[in-house]
Parts: C-alpha cells; structure tokens; sequence
C-alpha cells in the first residue's frame, strides 16, 4: 500500500546535505528579498527563508529495516517514485515503513557507514531534557532524538522506555514535536572538542564542540556510561583534526584560541596569559566560566532551541556605577562598581541586611547563608535575553505561557543597576557575556507585547539605555567594553574572581555565602530514593541557580599594569598606537607578472614572509600543498598538489566559468560565474592529497538571493558567513554553517559595490564603492560612512577665473582590511587603497562632553595615508591585508613595466623583511657605495629592511635592533613629539590637528612622507558638502 505524502523541507542540519545525489537550491521569491532587508534574530517561524531555503531532502522508497540495531548499515541508494505526470512534484510516494524508528535510523546514517556503539543520553534543550540515540559509526557521529535502545538491542520511543533506562531529571522531560526532533551527522574530524560537564551537580555530562560553532550538552545515565563515551571519541582522535577554532565561539579571536589548545589547556598558564595581557579580561572570564562548568549556549538555529543548560550560562560582573551621567568618565570617582564586595553588599544597607539573614538562618539551626536568591540562575539568563529566541521561549515556560508583568521586566539599565546595587535587597543578580560583546538582545526586534508599565503607561519595548550610550545600542556595548578592559578594572577584577571562582565562594566575611543548595556537593541525586524530595531538590537547582564550581583554592593573582595597558607586556609598539611608526620596505618583497590578488601566510602569523597569491589560485586551507585554480580555457576548476616544483592535478570539475572564489572555511569553496551564480562545494580529502582519489569535490548548494550583477566576494570564517557585493549597490549576507541566506544590505546610493570585508573581531561588514564607504553591523544595521578625500593640494588663480576643469575625483582602488584584536578602544581601524597611497579609518565612538551637544554616535575619520616610494615606480593600490601588525599591498605595474609589487610596512622591533644578499652587494645609503665584505658585513635596517654598512646603520638608544638613517630620523620625529614615550592613540592625536592636507619630506628620503588625512565627520547616505582647503603642517617624515 502507497501513501500519498507532500515533501516537506528537512532542516539544513550538518552533514545531512553532503550527499552527492542532493543538491539544494536556496530560492527566495521576490517579495520575500524586499522583507529580509536588514532583518535580524528573526525566529525560525518568522523567516520568510526558513522554508524557501532549507534542505529539498527527497523522501526515497526504503528497504524492510532490521528489527535490531546492532550492525545495520546505511542504504546506499535511494529512489524516488514521482506520482502520474502533470501532478504537483512537490509530491512522491513512499513505502509504509513497518518500524519508522529503525528506517529513521537508516535514513540518518550516511551511505556505507556501520554502527560500532549506541548510548542512551539526555540532550539539555534550555532547561528541560530530552532523550536520544548517540550512536558512534565507522565514519561518522550521530545524534538522534526520542529514541532510546535497550538491553535486548531494541529501539524504542524514549516515551515507553523504562524508567531504568535513563536518568532524567524528575519534572524535566520534554516530549518534542516531530519537527524539532533533531537526527543530526558529524563526521569525526568536525568535532572540535569533547569535555567533561556536570548537571545538577552530577559528574555524568558531556559537552561536545563542533566545527560549526555549534555545542551540545548531553547527560549519560551514570559515569560509567560517560566514559565508554569518552573512550570511544578519543578512539576516533586520529581521524581529528587538531584545534584549530576558538571552542569558546566567535567572542574572542585567534589569540585566545591559541589560549585553548590543547598544550595549554591548564588553567595555571591561561592565568599567565592574562596576567602578561595576551588575552582581554572578556576572554578571560568567558575561559575561566568554561573551566568552572558554565558555558555560552549553542542554539538550533533553524528551531531556535537553546542547546546547552540555561542554569550554568556564563557570568559576568557589573563594572560600572554611573548609568545616569551624559558622559563617561574613567578618571572620575565613582565610576566603577567595587568588585571586592558581591552586589548583595555594595551598600551599608545591605550589607545589614545580609549580616541579619545569616544570623537569623545560623540561630535555627541551618547552614547559615547571606542571600535567599543568587546572582545567576535561569530566570535572571531568560530575563535579560527575553527579547531574543530561543530565551523568549523559555522565559515563557518557566512563567508558565505568559510574560511577567511589565513592571518587573528587564526595560532599563540604569533601572536594573539600582535595582541590583541598592534598590531592592532580594535582587543580587550579576550579568551575562551579552553585556559585553553584542547590542542584538537590547531590541526587541521580534515585536514581542511585552504590556505596560501600571505607574506610567510606558510601553516595555526596547531596552532604555544610559545617557553616555547616545540612544546607540552598539555604543552602548562599546563603552561598556572599554569599561570591562580598562586598567581601574584590571587591577581589581582578581577580587570578583575570588568571590566567584574562588577561594571566598563561601566567605562570611566577604559577605558572599548564599544557599546551602547552590553549591556543588550540597544534595546527592543520585542517593535519594524518594522521588518527590528528589524533585523538590531539582526544582531548587533549577529555579534558585547554581554557583560556579570553585576552580581556585588560594587568592587570585592580579594582572600587570603598565603604560601600555592595551599591548601584551613586552609590546612596545602596535599598530592601532602608532601607526605614524609604520615602516615601509625599502624594496618590494616579492614581483609578480600576475595581479597580486592577496597573500597567504603559512600559520596566519607575519613572523614568516608570506606568499603572494594570484586570483585565480587559492591555497587550501589547512593543506599548503594543495591549492584549488580556475579560469582555465576549458572553464573547469582543478585542485593541484604541489610537490617540490612539480604542481599535479588531482581533481578536476569540468564546465564550470568562475570569476570569484573564496574558502568560506577548509572544506566549503564558494565560487562566483561570469553570470553571478554563486555555488557551494564541498572539499573531501583524505591523508594529504596527493593522489587522485584522496581529494574530492562536489557541489552541495546553489545560493541564490543576489539582485545584481556580483562584483566582489568576501568570507568570514570566524563569523561563519559569505557577503557577495553587486552592482546595484546590494550585498547579500549567507550563513555558511547552514548554507541559508541572512538578508540583503542595500547602500543608500545606487553605486556599484567594489569591495567588501568582514571585521572577524565584531562581525562589522565594511562595503566600499568607487567614492564611499559605508559600515554595517553584524545585523545589518547602519553605523557610519564617509566619502573619498582629495589630498591634492589647492590651486589658486589669484582671483582669476580658472576654465581648466577640475580633477576628478580619487577612487577606492585596492580593497579593504581591518587590523586584526579582539578590541580597540578607539574603534575598530581598517585600511583601504586610494591611487598609489594607503588610507587609514578608524570608526571613533561618539563621546558627549557638553550638555545638549549634538554627537553622532559613530564618525568615519581618516586617520591618515602611506605611499608607496618615489623610486620604485608603480600604478594604483591593488590590494591591502593586515596579517597580525604587518600592513601588505600590492599594486599594478609601473608604465613600461609588466611587475605587480608586494611591499610591506612594519613597525619598530618588528618582522622587517631583509633584502635578499643576492640583490644588493653595496651599501643601500645614498651616496654610500661601500662594498660588502669580510671586513664590512651587511647591517639589516629593522625598519625597512635596506643592507646598510656599519655607519649608516646603527643601534638605536632603547631599541634593539639596528636602523638607518632615514628609519632613525623617523623614529627621532616621532619620539619628539611623544609616539615612543606617551603612545598617544591616534584617534585622540589626531583630533588635535588641523583639517587639511598635505606632504612634506625630508632631504635623502627614498619615500614619501606620511599624510594625514582631513577630520571631518561621517555622512550616511547625503551627498558630500563643500569642503574648505588648507596647507598641512605636519612633517612626519617616512623616510628611511
């Protein structure tokens, strides 16, 4: 018998769509392209994409299933019955399956795979349980829900499955509907890491991290269980992949995932690591939340469902008192929160108050404690997240379907600080990481009722925020950042960790003991046999919170403060301080005859001298030896193996025209045709590469959503997403881990787009046509643009009239980069080629220093521009990239010429790269033509690299490296007017110099002169205004 059934589409889960037999195609309608626009955390029922762009799985005839698990394999085909032609194809016919749960199973496991082993578990969704098959295959990991496996080798729904079976939490089942019950893939090499978790204060949970950003929280049924789990995935570590993503997500850059490794994963040397300011005081406290038991969520996104416990999520401290002043100041007492005390004791009334409720429970007989309530537990996580799925939901069920009343609502914070400082004793919560990293949970961007306030009818909506945040949620975000960073904090946030993390969990002097339940230890669950005092203890857990398992025994070391509290100890220059300091090669660093189209350096780090790289030849991340090419005459696109210097070819795909291509992470290449089809492949290797046979490549999606034709493409692997630029002045945004389309920005200008980047530090997306740049947030909100400069310098007639037209306008010409840290202070900074020269932006935070002053909450400023040389001759800026503090760009052949140049411009004590001996056997100074010898050694500059005699190249006082005369006249300049001693930040510095233009330059000089660029505010979306000229006096010279 043959049912008749409509095809619905299957989440776009990992793994689920790597089949060959499978492609989707993401189409959106137009009408759904026009509401996507810049919208952000819509819920999955609220995507207009959600559907359009999930997976088309076909649903295929299947074979009778085993009645056992044990040793059934995946099917390796499928068929598709369609019903009579001329009927809807969004219909086929299937078999009736005698055991669905079985034929699930067998549609899960990827063709040619065996099960090896199968666990019953508990997956946490939020704070309820559900119950599932971990099932461990030759190839791959699977993770399948509300099915259960017994003794007698049966599968079976987790709803009839005996009480025996697993261990669950009483109150705490969720029986899930069809369509979220997740059947999820990994293949081994995808999972990042494995720890070992507690629940309910049990030692019988595992959080599993995977290379897509996602984690799971899944509770075995006892220890034992728990490490057969674990036995099995470290039996399956050859097959992984070593480290290499941060397992802490996007919230901190690679020098923290460098932190997690595996050589270091002891908590003593992250300790010295933050002493010595090699990772921000936000990584930190999010490493040392991960090591006590607390880690940020992992959400479904295509359910919404929170995929890890609400009750441990991370916690932060509250750093700041002043919620109420127009501006922020850091020098003023009273700014900042006392983080010796708990903020149950901030106050002389509380701290009363509490001294009261410990004698009061001590005089009874119980265990005494300070607080009745805690300072994190799932309801204070819900209630400041409960603008943002999937917390909304689970604000919901804990209230029990229905939101609290207005009035208690999280609505303001400066109301919530008074709150939790002063107002109300009951209320002693701390923060969540959100504070510090992302404005999206301040909005209510889905339109929830929250209802009115009883008192004054104000309507609950978005969060109110403080005077200094400009009504600017990002900027919001931003200072209060600044705030957690800077130096008051520093030097007093070892004692919040002790009262957290610490030795004084319990201290009744630091007024910080709280209930007996809340601590690790307090109950048993697994000893109690009466199941309704079993239940009541949970409950507790649940709804009261738990403290942070105690990770330190004795006081917290304090972090190093110095001058340079933004650089690691032991920096003395950064780019982001003193970018005046920049040092430009003295010769290119490598000759093409090819456009330079970037440059790949081998570890991601400028200690090694990178290698350019054509547009048409991308290196394979993770693999050097491969590389993927296209652009052939046969339009195919071809993976190479590169032995010695012989390059084969291992994998061919034939007929396909690519004009852009770019690794959205080591295994998914996007590529862009001549007619702006963007697809996804998906790269198979095996071992190294090197034979045919061990690399594999095949198309797993179509992404469709673009509205013009596609004239640049970036990715962002830390992000997880691609941005596709068009000429129509639209950029289209995809999440790459699912291969869905996010939403379509749209300049305010129709102008063709030429470049795109993606901060991979905050996920701003930078988006530049020939004369504008604009920055967008993460979510596609607006923060500032600006326009092109003109540097020329200002003719004047003397009062007669001029018909000799005036000069066009200069062009953004040579892409866009953003330095690369976890945060600046002073805004994020990025580079971006005008002609021959380099120009610097900063996006400067907006500061109201005088009441009723109008301030923008972000400006565009220019900070200032690098040229290339006088003498070696060349076009316009092709190409710019930042690689750790190393400034690369590349530009087009000189007239005449047929070279494209790769130079590089380094800072002081920096990775210059030296002229190759067989370049140069004479001095490079001029009017010095000493011979090199025996007798007189080359002398590298550690500025721009020139071979120089001992005369003219010499140690510098303070430095430790030798520079020339050129480099030491630059550096004297800048430490007269005090880059060396006070590292002014060049925002702050500039704001001091005139608007205006120019370039001066020093006798000897074999390169230009920096130039700063004009002060002025950003615009968005006006046309430029009439700007006056001037002559700049700045005499920065960068000379060698």
């Amino acid at each position: 018998m043959r049912n008749r059934l409509e095809r619905v589409n299957a989440a776009s889960e990992a793994g689920l769509s790597r089949t060959r037999a499978r492609i989707r195609d993401a189409i959106p309608a137009v009408d759904e392209l026009s509401s996507a626009v810049s919208r952000i955390n819509l819920a999955p029922w609220e995507d207009p994409f959600a559907l359009a762009l999930g997976d088309a799985a076909s649903i295929a005839e299947e074979g009778e299933p085993a009645p056992t698990l044990a040793g059934i394999e995946a099917e390796p085909s499928t068929t598709v019955t369609p019903l009579e032609p001329a009927d809807d194809d969004s219909f086929v016919e299937i078999e009736e399956a005698r055991d669905d749960k079985m034929r699930r199973i067998a549609k899960t496991l990827q063709a040619g795979d065996v099960v090896e082993q199968a666990h019953n578990i508990v997956r946490i969704v939020g704070v309820d349980a559900c119950p599932g098959l971990l099932i461990f295959g030759r190839k791959n990991m699977y993770l399948i829900d509300s099915l259960v496996y017994t003794a007698e080798g049966e599968v079976i729904d987790a709803k009839d499955a005996p009480k025996d079976i697993l261990s669950i939490p009483s109150g705490t089942l969720v029986e899930l509907d069809p369509a979220d019950q997740l059947s999820l893939r990994w293949s081994y090499n995808e999972i990042v890491e494995c720890n070992k978790r507690a629940f309910l204060f049990r030692d019988v949970a595992l959080e599993l991290y995977f290379s897509d950003k996602r984690n799971f929280l899944v509770v075995c049924k006892d220890q034992r269980e728990r490490h057969m789990v674990v036995n099995k995935l470290q039996s399956k570590d050859e097959q992984r992949d070593a480290i290499s993503r941060s397992v802490i997500g996007n919230f901190v850059l690679d020098t923290v995932a460098r932190a997690t490794d595996k050589a270091e994963q002891q908590l003593a040397i992250i300790t010295k690591k933050w002493q010595s300011r090699e990772i921000s005081n936000f990584a930190y406290l999010q490493l040392l939340n991960q090591h006590a038991n607390r880690t940020p969520n992992g959400t479904c996104k295509t359910r919404a469902k929170l995929t890890s416990d609400v009750t441990q999520y991370p916690v932060f401290p509250w750093v700041l008192s002043d919620y109420t002043s127009t501006h922020l100041d850091f020098d003023k007492e009273g700014t900042f929160r006392n983080l010796t005390l708990p903020m149950g004791a901030l106050t002389p009334a509380r701290k009363e108050a509490a001294e009261e409720r410990y004698s009061a429970t001590e005089g009874v007989g119980e265990k005494p404690f300070h607080y009745g309530t805690h300072y994190s537990s799932s309801m204070i996580v819900c209630g400041f997240m409960i603008r943002m799925s999937p917390f909304t939901e689970i604000f919901l069920a804990l209230q029990g379907g229905n939101f609290d009343l207005a009035d208690r609502l999280f609505s303001s914070i400066p109301r919530a600080w008074d709150s939790a400082s002063s107002d109300n004793r009951g209320d002693v919560r701390e923060l969540v990481p959100e504070f510090y990293y992302t404005p999206a949970f301040l909005l209510n961007i889905n339109h929830h009722d929250f209802g009115k306030k009883q008192g004054t009818g104000e309507v609950v909506d978005n969060v109110a925020l403080p005077p200094w945040a400009l009504g600017d949620p990002l900027l919001f975000i931003h200072r209060h950042r600044e705030a957690l960073e800077s130096d008051a904090v520093s030097r007093h946030l070892a004692a919040w960790i002790d009262l957290t993390f610490g030795y004084k969990q319990r201290d009744p002097a630091s007024f910080n003991c709280f209930h007996p339940l809340s601590y690790r230890g307090a109950v048993d669950l697994e000893r109690m046999s009466d199941e309704s005092e079993k239940a009541a203890s949970t409950a507790i857990i649940h709804n009261f919170g738990q403290t942070p398992v105690q990770i330190f025994k004795t006081s917290h070391p304090s972090r190093f403060v110095s001058p340079k509290s933004e650089l690691p100890i032991g920096q003395r220059f950064g780019v982001a301080e003193q970018w005046e300091l920049l040092m430009r090669s003295i010769n290119p660093i490598a000759e093409s005859t090819t456009p330079i189209y970037d440059v790949y350096a081998l570890g991601g780090t400028d200690e090694q001298k990178p290698a350019p790289l054509q547009s048409s030849k991308l290196p394979v991340p993770g693999h050097h030896f491969l590389s993927v090419q296209y652009g052939f005459a046969d339009d195919s696109i071809r993976v190479y193996y590169q032995e010695a210097s012989l390059a084969r070819v291992v994998y061919v795909v034939e007929g396909i025209d690519v004009k852009f291509a770019v690794f959205a992470n080591p295994t998914l290449l996007i590529t862009v045709s001549t007619l702006s089809t963007i697809t996804a492949w998906r790269l198979t290797i095996k071992g190294f590469g090197a034979k045919k046979g061990d690399v594999a490549m095949h198309r797993e999606a179509t992404l469709r959503g673009t509205t013009g034709k596609v004239t640049y493409v970036t990715a962002s692997k830390g992000w997880s997403m691609v941005v596709a630029a068009c000429d129509d002045g639209s950029a289209t945004v995809w999440d790459m881990n699912r291969l869905r389309y996010i939403r379509t920005i749209q300049l305010p200008r129709h102008e063709s787009i030429k470049f795109a980047s993606v901060h991979e530090s905050d996920g701003m997306i930078a988006l530049a046509t020939a004369h504008h740049i604009y920055l967008y947030s993460l979510n596609g909100y607006p923060i500032a643009s600006t326009w092109v400069e003109d540097n020329a310098l200002p003719r004047f007639s003397f009062g007669l009239t001029s018909d000799e037209p005036a000069p066009p306008l200069p062009e953004y010409t040579g892409g866009i980069t953003f330095l690369k840290r976890e945060f600046l202070r002073f805004g994020a900074l990025f580079v971006i080629g005008i002609g021959s020269e380099l120009a610097l932006y900063r996006c400067v935070p907006g500061a109201r220093i005088f009441e009723g002053e109008d301030v923008k909450p972000w400006t565009l400023v220019e900070q200032g521009r690098l040229s290339r040389s006088d003498e070696q001759l060349g076009g316009d800026c092709t190409m710019v990239k930042f690689v750790g503090e190393t400034l690369y760009a590349a530009f087009e052949p000189a007239e005449g010429s047929n070279k494209h140049l790769l130079y590089q411009w380094t800072l002081p004590e920096g990775h210059a790269r030296h002229v190759p001996d067989h370049q140069v056997h004479t001095c490079m100074a001029e009017r010095c033509g000493r011979h090199f010898g025996l007798l007189e050694p080359r002398r590298h500059c550690g500025g721009c690299g020139g071979a120089f005699c001992g005369t003219h190249a010499v140690y510098v006082e303070t430095m430790e490296k030798r520079y020339c005369e050129s480099c030491r006249s630059q550096l004297s300049y800048a430490s007269a007017t005090g880059l060396l001693g006070n590292r002014r930040d060049s925002a702050a510095h500039s704001s001091r110099r005139n608007s205006a233009t120019g370039t001066a330059s020093r006798p000897g000089s074999r390169r230009n002169s920096l130039l700063p660029g004009s002060r002025r505010p950003s615009v968005s979306g006006q046309a430029p205004q009439p700007r006056p000229s001037g002559l700049a006096s700045m005499g920065i010279v960068h000379g060698m």
